[in-house]
């Protein structure tokens, strides 16, 4: 889909060349931007005095249970709620849970 999109940008008059048009140059970018939300994240939490962990978990349709990460924190004296990962639960009981979300 990635190649279309860059069309859509030549359509609307902003010229990207062709070098990243493929799902490689996606790929790249997508890795990229997360790396650097990450990094953001690790930063804010590195500045804040305090933070919790919640987490949820449901099935996927392979029927392989989940794990939704999320870190709740303080900015600006507002909690803010910041997704962090989606983790494959080798078992759904509590030590599962705990050591699929360490890792």
């Amino acid at each position: 889909m990635f190649p279309s999109l860059v069309d859509l940008h030549h359509k609307n008059g902003l010229d990207l060349g062709d070098t990243y048009k493929n799902d490689n140059a996606c790929r790249t970018f997508v890795q990229a931007i997360g790396q650097s939300m990450n990094d953001d994240l690790v930063e804010k939490l590195k500045n804040t005095h305090f933070f919790s962990v919640m987490s949820d978990s449901s099935v996927d349709r392979s029927v392989k249970d989940q794990e939704m990460v999320y870190l709740t924190y303080v900015e600006d004296g507002k909690p803010v709620n910041q997704f962090v990962d989606i983790v494959s639960l080798e078992h759904a009981h509590s030590q599962g849970i705990l050591d699929a979300t360490l890792d």
